[in-house]
C-alpha cells in the first residue's frame, strides 16, 4: 500500500515496515510497527507545539521538541524551521547531530501523516494493535 503525502512524497506500508519515502531527493527512513507506533504517539504534542510555532512566528522564541523513538531517531522540531523532523542521530566527537538520513514534513504533510496513519489503522489491524 502506497500513500501519497505530497508532491514525490508518499508513506509505504510492506508486510514488516512502514517506510516514509521521497522521490525527489531520493530518502527514505524504514521503521518497524513499534518505532512507527512512537512517532505517532506524540501527535498532540507535536501539534500544540505547532500552533506555538505558528503564533510565534513574528516573535524570537525558542522552542524545542525532541521525542526518543529509539535511541537513535528521534522526532524534533525547533523554532525557526516550519517542519517536523523524523530523523536519525548521530554521535560525533561526544556530540549528537541530526545526519541526513530521515524526512522533514512541511506542517501541511504532518496533516496529511495524521490522516494516513488513520487510514492505515482502518486497513491493517496488526499496526493499529501496536
Amino acid at each position: 500500500m502506497v500513500l501519497l503525502l505530497s508532491e514525490g512524497r508518499s508513506i509505504r506500508v510492506t508486510k514488516n515496515l512502514i517506510v516514509l519515502e521521497d522521490e525527489v531527493q531520493n530518502k527514505f527512513a524504514a521503521f518497524n510497527f513499534q518505532k512507527f507506533c512512537k512517532i505517532v504517539g506524540p501527535t498532540d504534542e507535536i501539534d500544540a507545539t505547532i500552533e506555538k510555532m505558528k503564533k510565534m512566528e513574528e516573535e524570537d522564541v525558542n522552542l524545542h521538541l525532541r521525542v526518543d523513538i529509539d535511541g537513535k531517531w528521534y522526532v524534533t522540531m525547533t523554532s525557526g524551521m516550519k517542519c517536523v523532523n523524523i530523523r536519525r542521530w548521530i554521535v560525533r566527537d561526544g556530540r549528537e547531530f541530526p545526519s541526513r538520513t530521515g524526512m522533514a514534513l512541511r506542517f501541511a504533510e504532518w496533516e496529511m501523516f495524521k490522516k494516513r496513519v488513520k487510514t492505515i489503522h482502518s486497513v491493517r489491524a496488526d499496526i493499529a494493535a501496536v
